[in-house]
């Protein structure tokens, strides 16, 4: 398991998604020409300089936005520089100012933005210049900050597009400006190959990625694009070639998405050992140096999951439930990994859903505290992955093997591409036509957090499970001291790991190992830099254990595994 699964909670349950609306009738058709121009620093790129040209009827030009912070990710409307703007009259004052947009979204953590309103009335064409900085925090988050690295640049558009909250659709001409990148830099987009012909939303905008530079980047013009500014042990393009087949697999396994273009994009990170975002039809996925491939490979099947599954009800435990499932289940039922990868993956989700002090806390109060508490963030992923695995088993002992959770799946997935509704409720239903009222109260009990224990056979008759004993994850200290700012560590244990180590109250935190990444990695040390005193830096290294807990594994004890499908035994 991952950081991908606590940090990448799809885009739905953090903004308010504008569906495409065509524009109304004018004296012409709306156009927005956007140039990107990286601004290179000592051989890394500081910032983005962009140029939005708006090309409106006169007086529909709208005040430009950005959000000031999504969910963990601050500052965003702060790294914004100099910003201008000029119509057929002369110059535009634009006023910056703070309001809200509200997105009736339990997850979101605020919904502060920072407007830019013009003076007056614009004429014509009106021509947006400003800067964007890269972005030079160390909090994780989803990967959507302007960010660089020796090979590149990467952002996702809604941390640096000014642009309306509006659903105008536009013809959109998108350029580059590379000369300050090193010779033969190259850039990508997830944005579709057609968008000069194909009117596109703001929020079309906000929802792409994109990367510029010294790329690593597949080749071909077909639906599947791939592109990575990391620099890693392992060849960047074999992790490339890795995600192009399993896109293959995963569209013969789950049949079409709805948009089926998908670009996908890595980048370093020197914050979180693996982690990733999924936006409609792309993700981007961040890794550190020395994060093994076979774990950067289950980060994007995770992500690349989402995207299949995209148009289900948004719910984060359920979304996020069902790619903790598939990102394993389908690699490997379509042969991309074998199976000792695959129940070493399951067996990750399990100990981090047992292991988790907000174990029996609510769905509804853990998907609300998403952003606030970590280990609350946790639940969606791996209480709604344990959810799907014993509806999965529930099933197949119901129908004799017949029928399992793929196959409800397969149904699910039609019934959204035939445009019928595909909520929570609508997969209860189906899911009761073998289990009657057992599904309604299985995912009653569920969601107020009785405790999941899946039967031994959940996994095949190849895999046994077992019992074990294992500490909760406790850090010692107050959770929020790493998500404050300043962080700040407050309500130190003194009988914890951590004040053993040598961790101090009122330590202030310059780096750490991401909460998502210490809670998943069992036995791993967590790692704190800290500054006191006069300035002086300290590594802290402690395990986060608590008090212990029981749990369940699952170990293979029989050859060969009968569990396998037909075609892979």
């Amino acid at each position: 398991m991952s950081i991908r699964r606590f940090a990448a909670l799809s885009l739905p349950a953090l903004i308010l998604l504008s569906a495409a609306a065509p524009a109304a009738a004018t004296d012409r058709e709306p156009r927005l020409g956007l140039t990107i121009r990286p601004a290179v620093e000592n051989g890394l790129a500081a910032s983005l300089e962009v140029e939005i040209r708006f090309d409106l009827p006169d007086g529909a030009f709208k005040p430009l936005f950005l959000p000031e912070r999504l969910g963990p990710l601050f500052h965003i409307a702060d790294r914004i520089e100099e910003v201008t703007a000029a119509d057929e009259s002369g110059p535009l004052e634009m006023a910056m100012t703070s309001g809200e947009r509200k997105t009736g979204d339990a997850t979101q953590l605020g919904d502060k933005i920072r407007l830019w309103t013009p003076a007056r009335p614009a004429r014509g064409v009106v021509t947006v210049r400003y800067r964007a900085r890269v972005s030079r925090e160390m909090m994780a988050g989803p990967s959507w900050e302007v960010r660089s690295e020796p090979r590149g640049v990467s952002a996702a558009g809604n941390t640096f597009l000014l642009l309306p909250d509006d659903r105008t659709a536009y013809r959109i001409k998108l350029r580059w400006d590379l000369a300050a990148m090193p010779a033969g830099s190259r850039s990508i987009t997830s944005l579709p190959s057609d968008i000069e012909t194909r009117p596109i939303t703001a929020d079309g905008l906000r929802e792409a990625y994109f990367m510029a530079g010294d790329l690593f980047m597949t080749r071909g013009d077909g639906p599947f694009r791939a592109a990575s500014t990391a620099d890693t042990p392992y060849d960047q393009m074999e992790l490339l070639n890795w995600t192009a087949e399993a896109y293959g697999k995963m569209l013969k396994f789950f049949g079409p998405p709805p948009q089926p273009t998908f670009t996908v994009m890595f980048r370093g990170s020197r914050i979180s050992r693996a982690s990733g975002t999924e936006l409609p039809g792309a993700l981007m996925a961040t890794m550190m140096p020395g994060t093994p491939l076979d774990e950067v490979k289950l980060l994007a099947s995770h992500e690349m999951v989402h995207v299949f599954l995209n148009g289900l009800d948004p719910e984060p435990w359920f979304a996020e439930g069902l790619a903790v499932v598939y990102q394993n289940r389908a690699p490997f039922m379509t042969g991309l990994i074998g199976e000792d990868a695959y129940i070493a993956d399951v067996n990750a989700t399990a100990r981090a859903y047992y292991r988790n002090v907000r174990f029996g806390m609510p769905m509804k109060e853990a998907q609300a505290s998403f952003w606030t508490d970590a280990r609350a963030r946790l639940q969606p992923y791996v209480r709604g992955g344990m959810y799907f695995c014993l509806v999965d088993a529930e099933l197949k002992a119901a129908t004799g093997g017949r029928r399992g959770l793929d196959a409800v799946m397969r149904e699910f997935l039609a019934r959204r591409d035939a445009g019928g509704s595909v909520t929570v409720s609508d997969w209860l239903e189906l899911v009761a036509r073998d289990l009657g009222p057992a599904a309604q109260s299985g995912y009653e009990a569920m969601m107020s957090g009785r405790k999941i224990v899946l039967p031994s056979d959940a996994f095949g008759p190849c895999f046994r499970r077992v019992e074990e004993r294992v500490p909760v994850f406790e850090l010692g200290f107050d959770p929020v001291s790493l998500a404050a700012s300043p962080r700040v560590i407050k309500g130190l244990d003194p009988r914890s790991p951590a004040a053993a180590a040598g961790l101090r109250e009122g330590d202030k935190i310059v780096w750490a190992t991401s909460q998502d990444t210490a809670q998943e990695k069992y036995g791993e040390p967590m790692t704190l830099k800290v500054e006191r005193g006069g300035g002086a830096i300290v590594e802290i290294r402690f395990l986060p254990h608590g008090r212990m807990t029981d749990g369940y594994q699952w170990r293979r004890f029989k050859r060969p595994c009968s569990s396998l499908p037909p075609d892979r035994r």
